[in-house]
C-alpha cells in the first residue's frame, strides 16, 4: 500500500454548450468551437476555474475545427475533408485572442514544443484523400514553415502527380516519403524543408509506400498470388533494412500503420510485425476499424 494521499475526487469546473461543434483542451484552456458557423466563433476557457478568457471570430469565411498550441499561439485550423476548401491557417495570441497570422493551408501534426508551424497547402481533395489512400495527387502541394511572427522560414513544392507519404509517428511528423511519377523516391525533412534527389529502382506504380515510425520507410507490394504482401522497410537515406512477407490475405487495399510499438500491416487480415525486424508478432482474422495515427 501507499502512504501517499488519494487524489482529489474530480470536479466539475465548467458547462459550456457545444451545439454542433467541437472542443479541445490544449496549454491549460479549453477551447470550445462552433464550427458549423461560417465564419467559426471560438471560446476559450480557463481550464483550472472555468472563467472566460476571451473570444474569438475570424475575418472571412474561415471555418474551424481543431487547435495546436505553438509557444505562446494557438493555432486554429480547418477539417479539409468537412469543408471541402483548401481552407485556413489562423494563430491567435494566447494571452490576448488577437490574430497574430494567417496562411493558406493547414498545419502538419508534428512534434510538440516548437514555435513554429508547418503548414500544408493542396487541393483540398488531395488533403483529405490523396494523402490517406496514398494516390497521387492532382495539383501542386507544398509545405510552408511559418514563425511565430508569421514570416515564412522555407518554401518547398511538391508537383503534381506525387504519391506523398507524411511520416505518422507518434510525436509528430519530422518528415515525408515522395514518389513521383518517374519512380523517383525521394524525402522531405519537414524540420528545414530540404528535399533530397530522387532515387529510382525502389518503388513503382504497384506499391505502396509509408511513412511509417521514426526514420523508418515502408514499401509495401501486394502478393496476390500467394495471398500476402511483400514489405521492405528502409532507412531515410534508403538502405534496406529488412523485407519480410505478411500474411494480410488474397484481398486488399494495404494499409500500413502504427498501432503502439508494433507496425500494423492490413488487408484482410491484420498482421503486426517488428518494425527492427520485420518479424511478425500477431495476427486477427479481420481489419480493425481505422485509428489515428499512432493510435492503440
Amino acid at each position: 500500500m501507499s502512504a501517499a494521499p488519494p487524489p482529489d475526487r474530480p470536479h466539475e469546473v465548467t458547462r459550456q454548450p457545444l451545439r454542433n461543434g467541437e472542443f479541445h483542451v490544449a496549454g491549460g484552456a479549453l477551447y470550445v468551437l462552433d464550427s458549423d458557423r461560417t465564419p467559426t466563433p471560438v471560446e476559450v476557457f480557463d481550464a483550472a476555474d472555468g472563467s472566460l478568457r476571451w473570444t474569438f471570430t475570424p475575418e472571412g469565411l474561415a471555418t474551424l475545427s481543431s487547435v495546436v498550441v505553438r509557444g505562446d499561439l494557438a493555432v486554429f485550423s480547418p477539417d479539409l475533408c468537412r469543408s471541402g476548401v483548401t481552407g485556413t491557417t489562423v494563430a491567435v495570441s494566447r494571452a490576448t485572442g488577437r490574430e497574430q497570422w494567417r496562411a493558406v493551408g493547414v498545419p502538419v501534426r508534428t512534434p510538440p514544443g516548437g514555435t513554429g508551424t508547418v503548414v500544408m497547402r493542396s487541393l483540398w481533395s488531395d488533403g483529405c484523400r490523396a494523402l490517406a489512400d496514398n494516390t497521387p495527387t492532382t495539383g501542386v502541394l507544398r509545405w510552408q514553415f511559418i514563425d511565430a511572427a508569421g514570416l515564412v522560414g522555407w518554401d518547398t513544392p511538391v508537383e503534381a502527380g506525387t504519391r506523398v507519404a507524411v511520416d505518422a509517428a507518434a510525436t509528430g511528423a519530422t518528415w515525408a516519403a515522395l514518389l513521383d511519377d518517374a519512380g523517383g523516391l525521394s524525402t522531405v525533412d519537414l524540420t528545414t524543408g530540404a528535399r533530397t534527389a530522387p532515387v529510382a529502382g525502389i518503388a513503382g506504380p504497384a506499391d505502396d509506400v509509408v511513412a511509417a515510425v521514426g526514420d523508418l520507410l515502408l514499401v509495401a507490394r501486394w502478393d496476390v498470388a500467394n495471398g500476402s504482401t511483400w514489405l521492405t522497410a528502409y532507412t531515410r537515406g534508403l538502405v534496406q533494412r529488412w523485407k519480410a512477407q505478411v500474411p494480410t490475405g488474397p484481398n486488399g487495399p494495404i494499409t500500413v500503420l502504427p498501432c503502439d510499438a508494433a507496425l500494423c500491416v492490413s488487408g484482410e487480415r491484420t498482421a503486426a510485425v517488428d518494425p527492427a525486424s520485420g518479424a511478425l508478432l500477431w495476427i486477427v482474422p479481420r481489419t480493425p476499424l481505422p485509428s489515428r495515427p499512432a493510435g492503440r
